[in-house]
C-alpha cells in the first residue's frame, strides 16, 4: 500500500544522501590532498 511505497521511497532518498555526503566528503578529502602537496 501507501505506507510501504511511502517507506521505500524515503529509504531510496537517504540512500541519495548519503552517496552525496560521501562524495562531497571525498572531495574535501582530495583538495586536502592537493593543498599538501
Amino acid at each position: 500500500g501507501v505506507m510501504a511505497w511511502r517507506k521505500t521511497k524515503e529509504k531510496n532518498e537517504q540512500q541519495q544522501a548519503d552517496k552525496r555526503n560521501q562524495a562531497d566528503s571525498h572531495g574535501l578529502e582530495m583538495e586536502a590532498v592537493v593543498e599538501a602537496c
